[in-house]
């Protein structure tokens, strides 16, 4: 009986630590993955918003821009102003304006072509297959 009290004393930490041991490792195991997707996740939620944040702020530049050359355009065709000096607002005021921190607006027709640009040396050439956006 002593000795099966004596095994029996022994083998108990053994196996505790044991068993400790691997559900030690186990667990971390599982927290690292899950931390590892929860990163994951918030990372493509974090840039999914922000797409879709700079994609909205653009939007809403180009409609209220649209709507600005529009109302220029209707004052030009009801003899409010010259077509020349109706041109010169719009350049101005789309050229005062900046994109984040260095970017700017210029206009481009159907076929890729800069048609107002504030470099003049680019306006006739063409945009199509250039990377507008440098990260």
């Amino acid at each position: 009986m002593f000795g099966y009290t004596l095994i029996f004393i022994t083998a108990i930490p053994i196996g505790g630590r044991v068993i400790y041991h691997e559900v030690r490792t186990t667990i971390e195991s599982h927290i690292e993955s899950e931390l590892t997707n929860a990163t994951a996740s918030i990372f493509n939620s974090v840039k999914t918003a922000t797409s879709t944040f700079i994609k909205n702020h653009l939007m809403a530049v180009a409609e209220k821009n649209n709507d600005i050359l529009h109302k220029i355009y209707t004052d030009f065709e009801q003899g409010l102003m010259t077509e020349e000096s109706a041109k010169d607002l719009c350049r101005k005021i789309m050229f005062s304006q900046t994109i984040g921190k260095s970017g700017y607006i210029f206009c481009d027709n159907s076929t890729g072509i800069a048609i107002v640009h504030p470099n003049p040396g680019v306006e006739g050439k063409s945009f199509i297959n250039r990377i507008f956006v440098k990260t």
